[in-house]
């Protein structure tokens, strides 16, 4: 009789140390991640683990913000009952061990119920603080457009405000689908939050990345 196929173990990926990861005995500069029996694994790369069962997950968001010139993708996760929330913050170079265990993590979760304690997103600064900019832009503008502008045409006070508005648009609708922090209703809608896929051709987002909110992912 065929035996059943037993999925191989997920590769760890490695992350920086942080303060709160060291508070709870993690030493080093590193640390690693893995994902065993029903639990995520912390190894701190000079000794010393941490164990954190999956439902002692009071939530978990997943996503990504901008620095310089890279893009960084973090795992922030709330202890129950412990009042302390650990980051995650991936290296480039683990990218591909990253992505399939927050995918597994999700789906264990969803398996159990709890699908809605998986967040996507990053933070609601994140989220508006470029359409913010664009923003005070745009009410800029109008005022040109209304004190500066008064003996112009209708159409011709339209026009300065008219390309700052419609960034402010564009900025928003990205932040708000991309870095505001909202529950999964599925485990598909994890995928924006990951990184790509090296093996994955551009999306047309990718290759139109400065116009619709952010850098390049490679």
């Amino acid at each position: 009789m065929d035996q059943p196929a037993v999925a191989p173990p997920l590769a760890p990926f490695m992350a920086a140390n942080t303060r709160a990861l060291r508070r709870l005995g993690l030493k080093g500069q590193h640390v690693t991640a893995t994902l065993q029996e029903g639990a995520l694994l912390l190894g701190g790369d000079e000794g010393s683990e941490l164990r954190i069962p999956l439902a002692d997950i009071e939530r978990i968001r997943i996503g990504y913000t901008e620095e310089a010139k890279r893009r960084v993708y973090e795992a922030r996760i709330w202890i129950a009952d412990t009042g302390k929330d650990l980051r995650l913050a991936t290296y480039n170079n683990s990218w591909h061990a990253y992505s399939p265990m927050m995918r597994a993590l999700t789906a264990q979760l969803a398996a159990q119920g709890r699908l809605a304690r998986v967040e996507g997103g990053y933070s609601k600064f994140d989220a508006l603080f470029v359409p913010a900019m664009m923003g005070m832009l745009t009410l800029a503008m109008i005022g040109v457009s209304i004190f500066a502008l008064k003996n112009e045409p209708w159409w011709g006070r339209l026009i300065p405000p008219v390309i700052p508005l419609a960034m402010f648009a564009l900025f928003l609708k990205t932040g708000l689908t991309r870095s505001w922090p909202r529950p999964l209703t599925d485990p598909a809608e994890l995928e924006g939050q990951l990184p790509p896929d090296a093996q994955t051709l551009d999306t047309m987002n990718d290759k139109l990345w400065m116009l619709v909110g952010g850098r390049r992912r490679r």
